[in-house]
């Protein structure tokens, strides 16, 4: 049984279940105050591609971590879904300009 200083106040030493209990407690804290800060705050989207959407860069972003896992045929598949994806974006962000630009 390994044992660790807890932060208590009596400096009493916590047994594993415990400390797995602390630490699961305190991930639900760190994940909740995670959502708290996207919903308020929101993500930056990407400075050099304006036009792409939030949902096209969590796929590239899967894409990544298929790429890390090593699964070949996921990540091209992806591939293909980020490629059409990011053509309609692009092609919905240039009407957008394009539509402004006849407004003003």
């Amino acid at each position: 049984m390994v044992l660790i200083a807890a932060p208590c106040t009596n400096s009493t030493l916590l047994t594993v279940s415990m400390q797995r209990t602390y630490r699961r407690r305190l991930e639900h804290v760190l994940l909740y105050c995670q959502g708290c800060s996207h919903d308020l705050v929101g993500t930056k989207t990407r400075t050099n591609k304006p036009w792409l959407s939030h949902e096209t860069t969590a796929i590239l972003e899967y894409k990544s971590a298929t790429k890390v896992r090593g699964d070949q045929v996921e990540r091209k598949r992806l591939q293909s879904v980020f490629r059409a994806k990011a053509k309609a974006d692009r092609e919905t962000y240039l009407t957008r300009i394009l539509d402004d630009v006849e407004e003003g």
